[in-house]
């Protein structure tokens, strides 16, 4: 047991998290930052991870914290082992996971009073709908209210009201641009609100490496959904670094078109899946307008990928379809990094202290097994993964992101 397409938080859900929206809307909080921790593979390493988590969480002088998964079965122990080390040391936890009828705790302790179930559909199951469960920011309001009087209880009493001394210290600035139709032509351009992607941008792609045999790229439009694509491998928006570092300076992102990557091995159509793929028509397989999926007014940036075969199931496959769909997004982004023209919002968000309120922070368990399975922090670009940290080749240990390193797309999802 492991998760399935209705459940997977993509690379889009991380980049517009609906848990860090919603505690960041919390003036009477801290927000320290989000520690994402791996699901490992052996007992001894779900324990040690957890334990891990919770000195780094202490460290940070937490109070309390939102702890989300988006996995079961197995990824409850670890779900279940982390909570339980956050509380011994005296944080607060509510956590966030999906359960329904299918994914009851194959693992728990006493620690693990207070969990919300975002399950979405009537039947309580997991689905090869990608999105139909997704956490969303009702489930992260829920899981606030109760931990509020979960804290309240043991004498910690918050207001919302703000801190007189509260400090701004990094910012990090979001420009948008808002497109409106998506063509192919002789270069990667903007125009107006017009995208337009080089119908040779993925011409030599595929150089230098031997587990992919083949790719594609196309654009779907909005309402288009009739189309049948492989399995989903991930969906992530367009954006780039035009100054500083992820996390901070300036960011340039496009709005009303994403990026979806889509894979399927050469022999027998295997389609790379944990829990059941997605692959079908857009209509039946995604649900849209979710935190993790396009909106039904956004063009898809299409990448679909034909594997060696047995490449679909290794890690190594996986993460060079990832890194190979990374370098051509990258084609895009330095259009974004020299764009002269207007923007269509500019958005400010900051890391701040509020040294007179009690500290918050999300704990994400994310995958870290391997093949379809892993997680890459703090790339290069927002939302990429070349020049990222492989959290599973990192022992699965925690990674701490500021607010705005999580805003700014710092967590990659290979599953």
């Amino acid at each position: 047991m492991g998760f399935g397409p209705s459940t997977k938080m993509t690379t889009m859900h991380h980049y517009r998290c609906p848990i860090v929206n919603v505690v960041s809307s919390y003036d009477g909080l801290e927000f320290v930052g989000v520690i994402a921790k791996g699901v490992a593979d052996k007992q001894v390493d779900k324990e040690r991870t957890s334990v891990e988590t919770a000195k780094m969480a202490k460290e940070l002088g937490l109070d309390a914290a939102i702890v989300a998964l988006d996995g079961w079965g197995n990824h409850h122990i670890d779900f279940t082992t982390v909570i339980g080390e956050l509380e011994k040391n005296g944080i607060a936890t509510a956590g966030l996971s999906f359960i329904g009828q299918q994914a009851t705790f194959v693992s728990t302790n006493e620690y693990v009073d207070l969990v919300i179930d975002y399950n979405k559909t009537e039947a309580g199951v997991e689905t090869q709908v990608l999105g139909e469960n997704s956490l969303a920011e009702i489930d992260a309001m829920k899981a606030m209210v109760e931990l509020r009087k979960k804290m309240a209880k043991r004498g910690k009493k918050w207001d919302k009201k703000k801190d007189p001394n509260e400090k701004k210290e990094v910012k990090l600035t979001k420009d948008y641009i808002n497109i409106k139709e998506v063509k192919f032509g002789e270069e990667n351009k903007i125009d107006g609100h017009t995208l337009i992607i080089d119908e040779n941008i993925a011409i030599d792609a595929l150089e230098g490496q031997e587990r992919i045999i083949d790719m594609s790229v196309d654009i779907i439009k909005p309402g288009d959904y009739k189309k049948e694509a492989n399995t989903n491998l991930d969906i992530m928006p367009i954006a780039g670094k035009k100054s500083g570092k992820l996390g901070e300076g300036e960011t340039v992102e496009l709005r009303g078109v994403v990026a979806m990557i889509t894979g399927v091995e050469e022999a027998y159509d295997l389609q790379p899946a944990n829990m059941g793929s997605c692959d079908g028509t857009l209509e039946e397989k995604i649900s849209f307008d979710k935190p993790g999926t396009p909106s039904v007014d956004d063009y898809i940036f299409h990448i679909d990928f034909t594997f060696k075969e047995g490449e679909g199931r290794t890690a190594d496959g996986i993460i060079t379809a990832h890194k190979i769909a990374d370098q051509i997004i990258g084609k895009i982004r330095e259009v974004l990094k020299s764009y002269d023209g207007k923007y269509d919002q500019v958005k400010d968000f900051y890391n701040i202290k509020r040294p007179g309120k009690y500290k918050i922070g999300i704990v994400k368990v994310v995958s870290g097994v391997g093949c379809m399975y892993d997680t890459f922090t703090k790339a290069d670009e927002p939302a990429g993964i070349i020049g990222g940290d492989n959290i599973r080749l990192g022992k699965n240990s925690p990674v701490f992101l500021t607010p705005n390193e999580a805003r700014d797309g710092g967590i990659h999802s290979l599953y």
